[in-house]
């Protein structure tokens, strides 16, 4: 063991950290100095071969650091600007029970307005969240408005018949008068109409 000694005291003599001194400047660590400096030595390689360790289990570790995000996602944690599913299924639900709402106040006021006989420009102008208020509304726009006029009704009596007029008594009365030209186009006009289509 003397000579384990004698080397361990060269190597820390020429050791610049230990004082740099050589070993005939120095003295002997005897006994207690040794043990000390091979606990520090059997500590030092603890540490580092802890380190080369914990080294090898980051570079194991790193490939999976690309998927933390995605279990932050998973576990309901909010990763900078991305929102959980259920954040984004609320807003989802939100938007379509305001587009319901927004659709059954149309049908109401569509509603109200065909009940008080309003047009469709008017029946847009209706304020209110329900169907009396809607109805209230539509009351005080009709009271607005200026009455309609109430003219005499037309009399059906009155004007041509519709009746069908005959192109052969046409064509008589036109003779009658002496109208040949008259005669002439009512006598193409049946015969084209007799005349069956060309195909």
């Amino acid at each position: 063991m003397s000579e384990d000694t004698t080397t361990q005291q060269d190597q820390s003599a020429a050791d610049p950290a230990h004082g740099g001194q050589s070993s005939t400047d120095q003295q002997p660590l005897g006994d207690a100095g040794i043990k000390a400096l091979a606990a520090e030595r059997a500590r030092a390689d603890t540490e580092a071969k802890r380190a080369r360790d914990l080294a090898a289990k980051v570079a194991e570790l790193e490939p999976l650091a690309a998927l933390k995000p995605l279990a932050d996602v998973l576990a309901g944690k909010q990763t900078g600007q991305a929102k959980t599913d259920l954040e984004l299924l609320t807003e989802r639900l939100d938007a379509q029970d305001k587009a319901i709402a927004a659709a059954q106040l149309d049908a109401a006021r569509a509603k109200v307005a065909a009940d008080k006989g309003l047009t469709p420009a008017l029946a847009e102008r209706l304020r209110g969240t329900t169907v009396d208020e809607l109805a209230a509304d539509a009351d005080a726009l009709l009271s607005a408005l200026p009455a309609k006029p109430t003219g005499p009704k037309p009399d059906p009596t009155q004007g041509a018949q519709g009746g069908v007029v005959d192109v052969d008594s046409q064509i008589k009365e036109a003779q009658a008068k002496g109208d040949l030209k008259t005669v002439l186009r009512l006598t193409n006009q049946k015969l084209v109409g007799q005349m069956a289509p060309i195909k």
